[in-house]
């Protein structure tokens, strides 16, 4: 008998079993042979019984191999670094923003990619970023955080319009801090800085440190260093050395000085349209002086007039231009070798304006303050 011959008996004689009840003597033991006999061979293909569903067994689970194992472990720990990598990158390049207005802060906010900020014509507003990179913005300016690659790592600001100073932190190699304005963009690998850009141009001072220039006119870029400038526009591209910086302020008050004591007379400043009467006064011997905020001025001129035109009494030397503080309306003994004892001035009733205006010098370059002016009246 051949094999399929015996395998259909046992089917046969299991069917027997199954259905009808009656089972032979050795059917049992036959049966459970055959099973151990072909458990020990590759499994046959199962078939289904009339009318009697078979279920499919699930083959056993394999065991994992532990080069599997280690390749699952390595492979989530790469993920895991990847998006510590990715949000350290975020972080360093995202800046946070701090208003100012009469020195007060506001909460920090961190500035999303895309997202512009600007200030007014009295506020301020500074930017800081992880590694103590500081960028202040001046009034009247805005400023865009442009979007960036999930690997680009420089910091970037695009200056919309207005004037903004930066003190950058040395960058990581190959990531600059890339500021861009209208006419040229700049790459800051750490330095102080100054931007700015209007309607008549993108212009960069460089405080302290190296900086490129690149104008987006196409030409080559420029390297500005301490002291240096570049500007690109409508009409090209220059390049310098800055000018030194000139004092912006100048004369602030007039004090009332007795001539006797050479010293104030009272603390308060004199006033536009004051009435000093000279019999309340301790004494009729009179200077003004002129005074200053900020560094000397390398010169100051002060006039007084009468409104009717007649002589107001100071010595005409006094209305040179005094070098040497302190500025005295009626001058000083400072030939004499007392600079700081003033000349006695006694003022003849009527009505008198006096005008101070300073001069400040660097280099070549010079500028005179706006005058400050006032009227007074004396009387009896």
């Amino acid at each position: 008998m051949n094999t399929d011959d015996h395998r259909d008996q046992l089917v046969d004689m299991l069917l027997r079993e199954l259905v009808g009840g009656e089972t032979p003597p050795d059917v049992r033991e036959r049966v459970m042979r055959v099973a151990m006999a072909r458990s020990r061979k590759p499994s046959p293909q199962l078939q289904t019984l009339p009318g009697r569903p078979t279920a499919v067994p699930k083959p056993a689970p394999r065991p994992r191999s532990p080069v599997f194992i280690f390749a699952a472990i390595a492979a989530a720990l790469a993920g895991a670094m990847l998006l510590i990598h990715l949000r350290e990158v975020e972080a360093s390049r995202t800046p946070v923003l701090t208003r100012t207005e009469e020195w007060v802060k506001d909460p920090s906010r961190l500035l999303s990619a895309g997202e512009s900020v600007g200030t007014d014509a009295r506020t301020g507003a500074v930017l800081t970023y992880p590694d103590g990179t500081v960028v202040e913005l001046a009034a009247n300016t805005t400023v865009r955080v442009p979007p960036a690659s999930w690997r680009d790592r420089s910091k970037k600001l695009e200056l919309v319009q207005g004037a903004l100073t930066a003190r950058v932190k040395p960058q990581h190699p190959g990531s600059p801090m890339i500021l861009a304005a209208g006419y040229a963009r700049v790459e800051v690998v750490g330095t102080q800085l100054a931007f700015r850009h209007d309607e008549r141009g993108t212009r960069l001072e460089v405080t302290e440190g190296e900086v490129r220039f690149l104008p987006n006119a196409g030409g080559k870029a420029l390297s500005i260093t301490t002291g240096a400038f570049a500007e690109a526009g409508a009409s090209g591209v220059q390049s310098g050395t800055v000018a030194p910086a000139l004092p912006k302020r100048g004369i602030v008050r007039f004090i009332l000085m007795n001539a006797d004591t050479d010293l104030p007379m009272r603390e308060q400043e004199l006033h536009d349209g004051e009435t000093l009467s000279l019999a309340s006064l301790p004494t009729r011997n009179l200077n003004v002086r002129a005074d200053y905020e900020g560094d000397a001025p390398s010169s100051v001129n002060i006039t007084v007039t009468r409104d009717d035109g007649q002589p107001t009494g100071v010595p005409a030397a006094a209305s040179n231009d005094q070098t040497e503080p302190p500025f005295f309306a009626a001058g000083d003994h400072w030939a004499d070798g007392r600079p700081n004892d003033c000349r006695a001035w006694t003022p003849q009733p009527g009505a008198y304006r006096i005008s101070a205006t300073a001069t400040y010098t660097a280099g070549a370059d010079a500028r005179r303050s706006p005058p400050l002016e006032i009227t007074f009246r004396i009387t009896e």
